[in-house]
């Protein structure tokens, strides 16, 4: 049996009373996910960059100004207003969703979106911000629509080819367009009509730039960097440089920056061509992360890596300067548990307790207790808790064991072994199933210490008890199982297909109370796909109930429940609790609710940026948000604008007005 020590934090509060005027707190730390998109605004010094978590972050010398959550998808292809406070990107889950959304960080407002029916091969606004234009694969390629409105505009509908990248001139009298057919087309924009015949240029290069001027062009084709005049169509000069994955223009120099990825590293290169010839001036190779995106300008190259952070290189000295603070602590499941919050991250599960959470008070507290317990493990891991002195842990990522981790003194006994990364597990009085995620599933006896039936098939996504002797998995259909429900007998091993018109299914629970059986899937609905949560009623589950449907994939939803109530974060929105009535929705938060769990008087969600949020679980109303840091640190983010830390909380936490940085003690923190 292997022991840990729990170590108990107890931080004192410090705290923004809610009687004082509320300026903006923005908690210093970058994106929780891989960054998609850099972009600078020249006229103010800002640089704006998206990620996969869906946010907008707009940072001023690597101090965070505003983090806005905006789309439950991916944010790319990211440009900015020359101007004003307004960026542009492409929300997609880069298979059929792509949406064009133009958005105002200051006042945290969509402008307008606009569904685009396949990838943007590129995107931008006119010099002066009049126009927006986008470019996709198609004959009619180019769009141009009026940037204050999201009016289509009748501007270059001629249809003239395939338009991978364009350019508007600074008077915007004047629009250049690169086919990959290698021609140069001008467009006079006043008049609506093209300038000269087109100019013939190499064909087929990716990644093209222009510079400010409209005089020259860089492209990539075939592991070499060129430069093409783009009133003759000339090629100037080429530079072999292999593993180009993206180029950034200088806004005023005649320079670029491109991120090169060798085999065992990757770096930052800046090449000038104010002779015509391209030159390479630097080379910086970031430390210990992969840059993704990219922006160069006159303070240095702004750069986005794969781990979420962001950072300025400066060529000159080779230097680099990372923004903000790591990231909370990913958090990958919770439970609410005995007055207790039980989340899991890397290496360890940390218990959360507050009267809050007690259900003494829907008041914020005064301060919040942790423990961290190491894992026997270092990386992510599951944890179900079985009374109010034991609990189940097991690896989430790796082959390894299920635990049976006894609260009292820290220490953990390994039951079972797991030949994959654990799923999930559940239990049933004293018996015990798994999932793994290779689709084995374990039915082991507690109590007498040993596994009672193994059973596998690909494509199992989730598993429930039923009753003492049976079980019913949600799976991706098969030649071998074409019914993505199967009920399995666990005396008898005989699995019988039950019908359902799911495409797929990956969440499931069985009330036995009601007889009833919940599940989250997909459905193909007159050629849409939707992720539907239904209830299934009878002797082999055969009569359906739709509940609440999300058109698109939202692999991410989850449900409980919790007597006669049933919690979704289906949606990707809000909260949902059912009634006699129909669904309802808790107060909204500015976080993407994934996993949720109910305790007594709450009900918590572990979100899409590793936040906790808690909401009061009778009234729906939003009570607080809390961080888990790096350190043992914490912040608590109470509904009324009031904050409490950790000690050392109060480092990853910066108050503003407007874009002045206001000192934290004049606040009270």
């Amino acid at each position: 049996m292997r022991r840990l020590i729990l170590i108990l934090f107890l931080f004192i509060p410090f705290f923004l009373s809610a009687n004082t005027p509320q300026p903006r707190i923005v908690i210093q730390t970058g994106h929780s996910g891989e960054v998609r998109s850099v972009a600078r605004q020249e006229s103010s010094g800002l640089t704006v960059s998206t990620g996969r978590d869906g946010t907008v972050r707009v940072w001023k010398n690597g101090t965070l100004l505003y983090s806005r959550q905006v789309s439950h998808l991916p944010l790319s292809d990211l440009i900015v207003h020359p101007d004003l406070p307004i960026s542009a990107f492409i929300a997609t889950d880069s298979i059929n969703t792509y949406r064009l959304i133009v958005y105002n960080w200051v006042d945290d407002n969509e402008l307008y979106s606009i569904r685009i029916k396949d990838a943007p091969l590129s995107l931008g606004f006119s010099p002066k911000g009049s126009y927006l234009f986008y470019s996709r694969a198609d004959l009619n390629s180019l769009t141009l629509l009026d940037a204050r409105t999201g009016a289509p505009l009748e501007i270059a509908t001629e249809g003239f080819g395939i338009v991978s990248a364009a350019f508007i001139s600074n008077t915007e009298s004047t629009m250049v367009c690169y086919l990959p057919s290698g021609n140069i087309i001008y467009w006079d924009l006043e008049n609506n009509r093209r300038k000269a015949a087109p100019i013939g240029t190499m064909s087929d290069m990716e990644m093209v730039n222009f510079n400010s001027t409209g005089r020259f062009g860089i492209g990539y084709r075939s592991s070499t960097l060129h430069l093409f005049d783009l009133v003759t169509g000339r090629t100037l000069s080429s530079l072999a440089m292999t593993g180009v994955s993206d180029i950034s223009m200088h806004p005023q120099a005649s320079r670029v920056a491109l991120i090169r990825n060798a085999e065992r590293y990757q770096e930052i290169v800046e090449i000038d061509f104010s002779n015509r010839i391209l030159l390479e001036v630097s080379r910086v190779s970031p430390p210990s992360r992969r840059p993704v995106a990219l922006a160069i300008h006159r303070d240095g190259i702004d750069t986005g890596f794969e781990n979420g952070s962001l950072g300025r290189v400066n060529p000159s000295s080779s230097g680099f300067n990372q923004w903000g603070k790591p990231g909370p602590v990913a958090v990958s499941d919770i439970d609410a548990w005995n007055g207790t919050l039980a989340a899991s991250a890397p290496g360890s599960i940390v218990l959360i307790d507050s009267a809050q959470l007690r259900g003494q008070s829907v008041k914020i507290p005064e301060s919040i207790e942790t423990t961290r317990v190491s894992l026997p493990f270092s990386q992510s891991g599951g944890f179900l808790p079985l009374d109010f002195r034991r609990g189940i842990v097991w690896n989430a990522q790796n082959p390894d064991q299920a635990y049976l981790f006894s609260v009292s003194d820290g220490s953990f006994e390994g039951l079972f072994s797991i030949a994959s990364a654990c799923k999930e597990i559940y239990t049933n009085g004293n018996r015990i199933l798994s999932l793994d995620q290779n689709g084995s599933i374990r039915l082991y006896d507690l109590q007498r210490r040993e596994v009672l039936y193994q059973y596998a098939a690909s494509g199992i996504r989730d598993v429930t008890f039923i009753d003492q002797e049976s079980i019913i998995v949600g799976r991706s259909p098969s030649a071998r199982f074409p019914s993505p429900l199967t009920r399995i007998n666990l005396r008898t091993g005989e699995t019988v297909p039950l019908d359902a018109e799911d495409l797929l299914i990956y969440s499931l629970h069985f009330d036995p109370l009601t007889n009833h059986l919940y599940t989250l899937g997909l459905q193909d609905r007159r050629g849409n796909i939707m992720t539907v949560l239904q209830q299934l009623q009878g002797s082999n589950f055969q009569h359906s109930l739709p509940l609440l449907s999300y058109p698109g994939e939202d692999h991410n939803a989850a449900f409980v429940l919790d007597g006669l109530r049933l919690y979704t974060s289906l949606g990707r929105s809000e909260i949902q609790v059912s009634g006699w009535d129909g669904f309802s929705s808790f107060s909204s938060v500015s976080h993407i609710p994934h996993k949720i769990s109910v305790d007594r008087r709450i009900l918590a969600s572990v979100n899409s940026d590793f936040s906790i949020s808690i909401w009061d679980k009778k009234s729906g109303d939003w009570l607080s948000d809390i961080y888990l840091f790096p350190g043992n640190q914490w912040l608590l983010k109470g509904s009324d604008g009031s904050i409490r830390t950790s000690a050392g909380g109060m480092d990853y936490v910066k108050v503003f007005n407007g874009e002045k940085e206001i000192s934290s003690r004049s606040f009270g923190f």
